[in-house]
């Protein structure tokens, strides 16, 4: 999602548009850009809405599981399948993995790039696209990695600057969800 909002919302392997929003080095804030992450995060529930109702119809058709349901009380007491709605709740989950990863490159960006400036939305952007394997830019590739290496701050470290942004995604992630049942 990251990737995709510092891309413009497209895909940088198929340079498909999934969703529109600015230019990474048009955003003037961390806010702006958090807008844009939440913007990108909208369309792909959106899609995973569709795919998994299209899963659960294909499991009602071929994946019925008595004794997966058997271990469940709702199912039991409901009499149904957990894939034909015995369950309370869906056996599924939605794309909450990566949240400590998505933290910490958010709090890289907002660190390197709005609070200390310490390079533009331009350089960083440079540096993912090449994989940091740019020696001839100022800083290098490799000095930029180094600096989210050692600089940038990182989620689990009790430091707020990094765990905030896995709280907001979080936060986010669940309200969406909340508001959507």
């Amino acid at each position: 999602v990251i990737e995709l909002a510092y891309n413009g919302g497209r895909d940088p392997k198929t340079g498909r548009l999934l969703t529109p929003v600015k230019e990474f080095a048009e955003f003037t804030d961390m806010n702006e850009f958090m807008e844009a992450v939440k913007t990108i995060l909208k369309y792909i529930f959106n899609l995973q809405e569709k795919m998994e109702n299209i899963n659960d119809e294909f499991h009602r058709m071929l994946d019925l599981n008595p004794f997966r349901s058997s271990l469940i009380d709702d199912c039991i007491n409901r009499g149904c399948d957990l894939i034909e709605g015995g369950s309370k709740y869906s056996a599924d989950g939605g794309p909450i993995g990566g949240i400590n990863t998505a933290g910490d490159s958010l709090a890289a960006i907002n660190y390197l790039i709005y609070d200390k400036q310490i390079l533009t939305a331009d350089q960083l952007k440079h540096a993912l696209d090449t994989n940091f394997e740019d020696g001839a830019t100022m800083p290098t590739g490799e000095e930029i990695r180094s600096l989210i290496i050692t600089k940038a701050p990182k989620f689990g470290n009790d430091d707020d600057r990094a765990d905030s942004w896995c709280y907001e995604l979080e936060d986010f992630i669940g309200s969406y969800y909340n508001n959507q049942m």
